[in-house]
């Protein structure tokens, strides 16, 4: 619950700073007084979206801040905070805003986003406007009601998880149906394409493997007699070089005998006979294995031809080539394959679909029983608040399954007998909007979680004999909930366990609006007020019956 609110340079409040207590807290003052700004300064530091416009002429910026009582920290609130690593032993949130459209928001003095106050705002207060009220015409609205009656958010949560993993596997079918037509349009491309690469039998090193027997095929004769040339030199002609070693290693072997200084010149010319010796094995072999064909280097040369296609169609180099038909043989993998992926997305999207069912179908029964009980009891309600000839009902209608479950909440009214039953939005004034909103809120007083309640002028269109019953409601709603009401009403003001009155002044040539607690006897002057727009001993004394009767009822 709130503890107190702090505003500052808000419209045309200076700085005002007010203590609110439990159960209900009243706040009225004169037409014009600006009673609803106190409202503006609270929907502001609880997130809501404001315009420039509500920055004090002349001020830099506004401030609001709004403290609230320990008690109220538990449960789904001190979580929210905790998942923050917000110190969930106190809470503050403060918002400034300043004239050039920017704002800062903090909670507990850490700075936090405009989207995680809102957030937070949300689960502490409800605020009724007249705006709220039409929002009461709105189907989401109504479900939410009903569900936040039924304390089903849990489970809607549950069937809004399984619907988004629904939606992400029909977008994967999509995805996937999608690629199987791009291939099935390119497949005997692709085909072709994988043909002509395999035809050429690639491996890394092909490009230098050909290139080098085109050259040998290509020069063949050459190397034939530059080999054979070689060979003679080294062992076939007469006085070879062979031969020559030999006699020179002959003489060495008897000098050696001699002088040993010349044993490593011997085994140095023994070594060059091996060598070449080898050489000419080597030389020999390879002049006797050249030979040329035509055929063979017309094919080499068609070889050389197709790898220098294949590399300026597929990628430049050979690896590029190779790594294009890999890329080929996997995309006609996924596509042999496409049938089975897509069979086991729709077995996936079946389960999936049959647990949304089972959830919304469990989410439907909870909703069955909770929209009877809802509407006889905010029926029971319209009727103690003067709509006595009033029906309300709760339908459900059937939809597919979908992220709130497999219908959808309307809430219908028949405000005179002999009618039908309507669509809320379609027959209700605001002065009976307003009233049903009041009718569900008691409704749902003890079940809802949300612990603070603001009416801003709820007794719009209606008279002083309606306006004791609204009072009545109101009371007994703040037994369960904080409520702040903004009213005109005198009936509904004399309910107060606080009093709040707005005033609208003059400070020096500026206009300033100020809003204070008022004692016990100017509670009677301003009740006497209401009633009669005089404060005056007669109006007085109706005041304070007034008061007196609302304290009796109340004991």
């Amino acid at each position: 619950m709130f503890s107190s609110i702090k505003v500052k340079d808000f419209a045309l409040v200076e700085e005002v700073s007010i203590d609110l207590g439990r159960g209900l807290n009243i706040i009225s003052g004169q037409t014009g007084a600006g009673k609803s700004i106190l409202i503006g300064a609270l929907s502001m530091v609880l997130g809501e979206r404001v315009g420039r416009e509500i920055v004090r002429k002349g001020k830099e910026f506004c401030e609001v801040a709004a403290s609230f009582r320990q008690d109220i920290l538990t449960g789904e609130l001190s979580d929210f905070l905790k998942e923050r690593d917000i110190d969930s032993s106190q809470l503050l949130l403060r918002r400034r805003f300043y004239a050039r459209g920017r704002s800062s928001c903090y909670i507990n003095d850490i700075h936090v986003t405009l989207k995680t106050l809102k957030s937070l705002g949300d689960m502490l207060v409800d605020i009724h406007s007249q705006n709220q009220h039409q929002a009461l015409l709105n189907k989401k609205v109504q479900r939410e009601l009903l569900d936040r009656y039924i304390s089903a958010e849990n489970l809607v949560g549950k069937v809004k998880k399984i619907w988004d993993k629904y939606k992400i596997l029909e977008k994967e079918k999509k995805n996937k149906e999608d690629e199987h037509r791009q291939i099935k349009e390119e497949i005997d491309r692709l085909r072709y394409e994988l043909k002509e690469i395999d035809a050429a039998e690639l491996y890394p090193e092909i490009d230098e493997d050909t290139d080098r027997d085109y050259a040998v095929l290509n020069n063949a004769e050459r190397l034939f007699s530059a080999s054979s040339r070689a060979y003679n030199l080294f062992y076939e002609r007469e006085r070879s070089i062979l031969e020559q070693i030999s006699e020179i290693s002959e003489e060495i072997e008897e000098l050696k005998e001699i002088d040993g200084e010349l044993s490593p010149v011997y085994e140095i010319l023994q070594n060059m006979e091996y060598e070449i010796e080898a050489v000419s094995d080597g030389l020999r072999s390879y002049k006797e294995n050249i030979s040329y064909s035509s055929s063979k280097f017309e094919e080499v040369s068609e070889k050389k031809d197709l790898l220098n296609s294949l590399k300026r169609k597929y990628g430049g180099d050979i690896k590029s080539v190779i790594e294009y038909r890999d890329k080929i043989k996997n995309k006609l993998s996924d596509f042999d394959t496409c049938d089975e992926k897509l069979e086991d997305i729709n077995n996936k999207l079946k389960k999936v679909k049959d647990e949304l069912q089972k959830k919304s179908n469990e989410l439907t029964g909870k909703r069955k029983k909770g929209s009877n009980k809802l509407s006889d009891k905010t029926g029971y309600n319209l009727g103690k608040l003067g709509m006595s000839d009033a029906e309300f009902k709760i339908e459900l209608i059937p939809t597919e399954p979908g992220p709130t479950g497999s219908e959808e909440v309307v809430f219908k009214i028949k405000t005179n007998p002999g009618e039908s039953l309507m669509e809320l939005k379609k027959i209700a004034s605001g002065g009976e909007t307003s009233r049903v909103m009041l009718a569900v809120k008691s409704a749902l007083a003890a079940a809802d979680s949300i612990p603070i309640l603001i009416f801003d002028e709820i007794d719009t269109g209606i008279g002083a004999t309606i306006g004791s019953r609204v009072a009545v409601e109101i009371k007994k709603l703040s037994g369960y909930h904080q409520i702040i009401v903004v009213t005109h009403m005198p009936q509904i003001a004399a309910k107060a366990d606080r009093h709040f009155k707005i005033t609208k002044g003059k400070k020096g040539k500026r206009t300033v609006t100020d809003i204070k607690k008022i004692s016990s006897g100017e509670r009677v002057g301003e009740i006497a007020r209401l009633l009669g727009g005089k404060d005056d001993e007669i109006s007085r004394k109706k005041a304070r019956e007034l008061i007196n009767n609302q304290e009796k009822k109340a004991v």
